[in-house]
């Protein structure tokens, strides 16, 4: 009989998925249940076009993608790795390689 795999799930913030309710606060005073909301970035969100200088194939790669895209739209934000803005689809890059948008 085979075993299954339990598999991680990453926070992930995408376009779709963000819904502005209630202040967090409130919710916590109503349930008693204390939540923490992930630091998410303050610069950029989804949709943004950015021009980036440096692009990679994975969220924690140190190795960038040659020859990459320079202009693109942030399409995810995972704030679980170092790379945390896929752009286009392609690859990843962070606050460190984004020129401007």
């Amino acid at each position: 009989m085979a075993h299954k795999k339990k598999t991680e799930t990453k926070p992930v913030i995408e376009q779709e998925l963000i819904i502005e309710d209630e202040p967090i606060e409130e919710v916590a005073e109503e349930t008693g249940v204390v939540v923490e909301e992930p630091a998410r970035p303050e610069r950029y969100e989804v949709g943004d076009e950015v021009i980036v200088s440096k692009i990679f194939r994975t969220q924690d790669s140190d190795k960038p993608i040659e020859p990459f895209i320079r202009i693109g739209r942030i399409q995810r934000i995972d704030l679980t790795g170092h790379h945390m803005y896929l752009i286009g689809g392609i690859g990843w890059t962070d606050e460190e390689h984004i020129e401007r948008n």
